[in-house]
């Protein structure tokens, strides 16, 4: 599975509980040595369901060219209203920001996710997801290294509903 090329910033990523083969995973997420995390929701036009990617704040997106951002217009519409769909309003600006071409596995299935927001009343909450047993479980998928460099750490949960009243 690969980083869908276009996502949405919802807020910031605070816990997450992960079912592995091995266990439970719970709290902090592995490699953060304390540093926050993105919270992005992004669309995937092939099977037409969305996904919640955690990122770091710690990666550095290169600024694409404007032939770039022209080429991939489609996409920032497609963030820009997943953005306005999740949040109840539009965002102050749509910019675009490259992440690394990730190759993901996937490490297990996600019990919960706590995040930090402003969606609907504009200041910042905490939101606690529990994804209950009557939905499936999205999965949870990390970056595997990539030419015998050690890249950050990026998790994705997939497929999950983004909808006005949040995610399930």
């Amino acid at each position: 599975m690969k980083v869908p090329k276009s996502a949405a910033f919802l807020g910031n990523a605070v816990e997450i509980g992960i079912e592995t083969d091995k266990g439970l995973l719970e709290g902090k997420f592995p490699g953060t040595k304390g540093k926050a995390w993105y919270f992005l929701g992004a669309y995937h036009p092939r099977s037409e369901k969305y996904s919640i990617l955690l990122v770091p704040m710690s990666i550095k997106g290169k600024r694409p060219t404007d032939s770039e951002i022209d080429k991939n217009m489609k996409t920032l519409m497609q963030a820009d209203r997943l953005f306005g769909k999740f949040m109840g309003f539009g965002p102050a600006n749509v910019t675009s920001v490259l992440l690394p071409d990730y190759k993901l596995k996937k490490l297990g299935v996600a019990s919960h996710i706590v995040y930090r927001s402003h969606k609907w009343t504009g200041s910042v909450q905490d939101y606690i997801h529990d994804f209950d047993e009557s939905v499936e479980k999205p999965n949870v998928y990390v970056n595997k290294s990539s030419g015998g460099k050690k890249l950050p750490k990026i998790m994705m949960l997939y497929p999950v509903a983004i909808t006005a009243m949040g995610i399930a």
